[in-house]
């Protein structure tokens, strides 16, 4: 899977050239890039102006690949990290949410959910079945 090779090739070349940055580290990254990304798509609504051409796509291609960095760093393989969207997806979709966004144009639910394990399923598999599967938090931290 493309997702995987790329978890795979962006862990083997940042854990080269940043040696010793943590998760924690990763996290705060991945926070400065996404705001670099809203202020670009701020930019361009407050000024009515076109985005350079694949300014956002490259803004979005960092998150992306530092979010894909952090997963593995936790433990996570690419593909655990998609089948847990596709739960969340499933989540979300039962949620309620409001009919109009807040100040800062968010869509925030209403009421939390709890995912079951009886209800959201990955591969024929419970959510708890596959968290079951992964490593502990203590192992985790080992590898962060």
């Amino acid at each position: 899977m493309k997702l995987q090779r790329l978890q795979n090739d962006v862990a083997a070349w940042a854990e080269k050239q940043f040696p010793g940055q943590t998760a924690l580290g990763k996290a705060a990254h991945l926070v400065r890039e996404s705001r670099e990304l809203h202020e670009a798509i701020q930019d361009q609504a407050v000024s009515g102006t076109t985005l350079e051409a694949g300014h956002d796509l490259e803004e979005m291609a960092d998150c992306l690949i530092l979010l894909l960095h952090l997963a593995k760093m936790r433990g996570y393989a690419a593909t655990v990290l998609l089948e847990a969207g596709f739960v969340k997806l499933d989540e979300c979709k039962s949620r309620t949410w409001p009919a109009q966004p807040d100040s800062d144009g968010v869509y925030h639910h209403l009421e939390p959910t709890t995912i079951s394990d009886d209800k959201f399923f990955i591969e024929g598999k419970g959510i708890g079945e596959i968290l079951d599967t992964l490593p502990s938090a203590e192992e985790r931290r080992k590898i962060a």
